[in-house]
């Protein structure tokens, strides 16, 4: 069975690589084989509304579930005007999530920031963390038969 990762938001004006989950508000994406994120309820999985007029496009960024050789990664894919953020630096093509990238989406200055570039920005309205999901599955007997029990709540 391929873990279950996710992106947990994160508040801001935190170190957020040493606070515990339990120090914010849940507000988790659980990644599927395609997760879609952006503004446009009819294009995405995940609906992001900025308080910044047109700070998240319509599709913002895809994250894919791809597996090789008995190995799964999920890769980002940004598709937005003002760039999304693996590490404080604008995506470049697919690029590997590992867990503890910490991303963000959308950039007041982003439509200026070339991909590959640093773009710092410690105020970033969308900001979360790649992750191990801590999904609950349930073993039965018969493995195709397990039931996943999760509470994911969308942004």
């Amino acid at each position: 069975m391929t873990a279950l990762h996710q992106l947990r938001r994160l508040k801001l004006g935190c170190d957020t690589r040493t606070q515990s989950s339990a120090t914010f508000d849940e507000e988790t994406i659980l990644l599927k084989e395609t997760t879609r994120i952006g503004r446009n309820p009819d294009a995405v999985d995940v609906i992001l509304n900025s308080v910044h007029s047109n700070m998240i496009s319509r599709l913002h960024s895809v994250i894919e579930l791809k597996q090789e050789k008995g190995q799964h990664s999920y890769v980002l894919i940004d598709k937005s005007l003002n760039g999304t953020y693996i590490n404080d630096y604008r995506a470049k093509g697919p690029t590997q999530l590992k867990a503890g990238d910490i991303i963000k989406f959308g950039h007041v200055n982003g439509a200026a920031i070339k991909p590959g570039c640093h773009g710092p920005q410690h105020s970033a309205e969308f900001t979360f963390i790649e992750e191990t999901s801590k999904t609950i599955v349930e073993f039965c007997e018969h493995s195709e038969w397990c039931i996943e029990v999760t509470t994911v709540i969308v942004v």
